[in-house]
């Protein structure tokens, strides 16, 4: 069993909550990235519901989740707060997740909020960061696009990367039209239907996705960094 494998089933195990299919990619370069997790100190800002929290530790991680909004958490280590002002000390942690958050940030307070994880990084710590591309297919499949959800291009984020003073490590955009079909797919559950994607349909997804995300794609920028 591979590891994107084992997140699922360990959240399915403890939550019997469905991982969206949409977050699989993300679960995959994630894991793909860093690979040993034991003992490390996380932050998963912007976390969301936290499903993933529950695996990480099990892992061996440490992990800590934090959002705005905890009515819909599942992990225990939550900590309600903002991504421009973090609660922790300087140096708490040994790795920053920053997953589908920095094009929710007020516009124009991105450096701020890249600012505040790299202090709270220990010396080494790395940043993983992940935000729609600005990738004409990304934008043109993104039914929020015409509303103002925001879109990055690698030059955006390598210079965000570069004010904030973090040592630019990987940049790579990921995700294709399976991940794409995957996301619309959500909306249409979530929001129209009021219902979780059938499983079969999701079954099917899984394993296409998981292979979009081993090669270049359109759709999800994404960085990894390191605190000098």
């Amino acid at each position: 069993m591979n590891l994107y494998r084992a997140v699922r089933e360990a959240i399915l195990r403890r939550h019997r909550l469905p991982l969206p299919v949409s977050k699989s990619g993300a679960a995959r370069w994630v894991l793909d990235a860093i690979p040993e997790w034991t003992d490390r100190r996380v932050l998963d800002n912007g976390g969301g519901a936290g499903l993933f929290v529950r695996f990480w530790e099990e892992a061996g991680a440490s992990v800590l989740c934090l959002d705005l909004d905890p009515s819909q958490m599942v992990a225990h280590t939550f900590v309600t707060g903002t991504a421009l002002a973090l609660p922790f000390r300087s140096g708490a942690f040994d790795t920053v997740l920053f997953l589908g958050v920095l094009e929710h940030l007020p516009a124009g307070t991105e450096l701020s909020a890249l600012m505040e994880m790299k202090r709270v990084l220990a010396p080494g710590g790395r940043l993983l960061l992940q935000t729609p591309s600005a990738h004409l297919l990304s934008r043109l499949t993104d039914p929020a696009w015409p509303f103002g959800h925001r879109h990055y291009s690698l030059d955006d984020l390598e210079r965000l990367v570069t004010e904030a003073d973090l040592q630019l490590e990987m940049a790579t955009v990921l995700g294709g039209w399976f991940t794409t079909a995957s996301i619309l797919l959500m909306y249409l559950f979530k929001w129209g239907l009021a219902r979780p994607v059938p499983g079969a349909l999701r079954n099917w997804l899984d394993p296409r996705i998981d292979r979009e995300w081993r090669t270049e794609g359109f759709l999800i920028a994404a960085v990894l960094a390191r605190r000098r």
